[in-house]
């Protein structure tokens, strides 16, 4: 874990944003699947909207200070949501962000105090090694569900029989504009 401290508060408030940004789903779900259109042919769009949003709290930041109101933050970040990223939050995440990065100001650089910042870093680094196991086990969950249809490999699990593939998975049946059909556990389409 990286223990480093950057030189000024204000570097490391602007870091505590970074990782507060990176941990928000409700951003991360609107980049994945309905990014603005001038994220929409970048290879990152999570980023490119990450880094916009961070300029402008940093900017909010540092032009309001510790007079930051977090029902007005809260309300900001949710018309930047509606206006910008074209996306209404109805989880009320805008809410529980603000109070975050509004800790985070009050911490790091009023009370001159690092601590938020590396247990937010130490807890990025948790969920990114959570993540990449995720990502290796649904790796190797397909590898098994695309097997050949007919193999005889046994697949070994906690019950008291094993299953071949070849009867328990049948490959998608895909129509020809690419959509999978829905079919019954019989085999006949619906």
């Amino acid at each position: 874990m990286n223990t480093d401290i950057p030189a000024t508060p204000q570097q490391a408030f602007s870091e505590c944003i970074e990782l507060i940004l990176s941990r928000w789903s409700s951003l991360r779900l609107v980049a994945d699947y309905n990014p603005p259109a001038y994220a929409q042919h970048i290879t990152n769009p999570f980023s490119k909207i990450t880094s916009d949003i961070h300029a402008i709290l940093l900017d909010y930041f540092v032009t309001h200070g510790v007079n930051v109101s977090g029902d007005e933050l809260a309300e900001n970040l949710h018309e930047y949501f509606s206006v910008d990223l074209k996306t209404d939050l109805d989880d009320d995440s805008e809410t529980r962000v603000s109070e975050a990065l509004i800790n985070a100001y009050s911490e790091i650089v009023v009370k001159k105090n690092p601590s938020l910042l590396l247990r937010l870093r130490e807890t990025a680094e948790i969920a990114n090694v959570r993540a990449q196991e995720v990502a290796s086990a649904a790796e190797g969950a397909e590898d098994d569900y695309y097997c050949e249809e007919n193999s005889t490999q046994k697949v070994g699990m906690d019950v008291d029989h094993d299953v071949e593939l070849g009867e328990r998975y049948e490959k998608p049946v895909i129509d020809e504009d690419g959509f999978e059909l829905v079919q019954k556990k019989n085999g006949r389409r619906k």
